[in-house]
């Protein structure tokens, strides 16, 4: 694989993930580590790409795109799909995309039957991921680069790849943040 074309995929792994800088020291093949989360250059790829397809496949599904608002997360081939869809139909239709894709090993269904939510519903699940994410950062007993989190309807998800003791403190800290009406743990376990 060409310099340049490393490049690229880093790039599409970043923009599609939400991951922040990373050093990479070498890359070289699917098994090489990009960042401290856990999963391979491979797995990351993968993901993006699972993203990536379904965001092109709901574009194409204008019950979908027009009358939804739909969000998916990759982590592992393990799917989250949130967000809010106006009938079971439509549900069962973003179901049946998803779980059409290679690569996607299971499904998270928190999709919510309803209008779209408002932009201040969106700010404010904004604002808990935040606040998540700094009481992640400076608990000391967590890496809180292996994690992700998203947040919908004041319910926060937490995946990544995590002993079940960090999995423990994580969900333990996030649970203190105030303004969450839930917490979902999704998490594969490394030990």
């Amino acid at each position: 694989m060409s310099l340049r074309n490393s490049f690229i995929i880093i790039l599409l792994v970043f923009s599609t993930t939400g991951c922040g800088p990373t050093i990479v020291a070498g890359v070289s093949h699917g098994s090489t580590k990009l960042s401290e989360d856990g999963r391979t250059f491979g797995s990351m790829i993968d993901d993006s790409s699972i993203v990536i397809e379904i965001d092109s496949l709901f574009s194409k599904d204008e019950n979908i795109s027009e009358r939804s608002h739909i969000n998916t997360t990759s982590i592992n081939g393990i799917v989250l799909i949130t967000g809010e869809t106006p009938d079971i139909e439509t549900r069962n239709r973003i179901l049946d995309i998803v779980r059409s894709i290679k690569g996607v090993k299971r499904t998270v269904n928190e999709i919510q039957i309803g209008n779209p939510s408002s932009l201040g519903a969106r700010s404010n699940d904004s604002w808990l991921t935040s606040k998540v994410k700094t009481k992640l950062v400076y608990d000391k007993r967590i890496d809180s680069t292996k994690i992700k989190v998203v947040s919908e309807n004041k319910s926060v998800f937490l995946l990544g790849l995590i002993s079940r003791t960090e999995a423990d403190y994580a969900t333990a800290t996030t649970r203190t943040v105030s303004g969450i009406k839930r917490v979902v743990v999704l998490f594969e376990y490394t030990d």
